[in-house]
């Protein structure tokens, strides 16, 4: 079985200079774990998962959330995004990528 047929053909994306509360209404509105972040030639240049966004957002289990929103209102995609992300080909069989996500101790390609 090949990864074309459990891929997410045109998903949603963000960009290194779009806000971080941008990806969390992204995910939130769409039910999405993981948005791959694209550079304005839509080449891949990272990716962001939801717990890279709920890291940087505030809590109210530690008080932060009584903070101005401009604190962390200016925080963007670049600052908390994983650069350069593996990837693989479509026609990728999917033990390979079982096999790489292991290797690697990665949850998503």
């Amino acid at each position: 079985m090949f990864v074309r047929l459990w891929m997410t053909p045109q998903p949603f994306v963000v960009t290194p200079d779009q806000l971080v509360l941008d990806a969390q209404q992204l995910m939130d509105e769409h039910s999405i774990r993981r948005i791959p972040v694209v550079n304005q030639g839509r080449r891949l240049v990272g990716i962001v998962s939801k717990k890279d966004v709920l890291r940087f957002l505030p809590s109210s289990m530690d008080g932060s959330s009584a903070g101005s929103p401009s604190v962390y209102g200016s925080i963007t995609i670049s600052e908390i995004m994983t650069p350069s992300p593996l990837w693989v080909e479509p026609l990728t069989s999917l033990e390979n990528v079982a096999w790489r996500m292991r290797k690697h101790k990665i949850g998503g390609m």
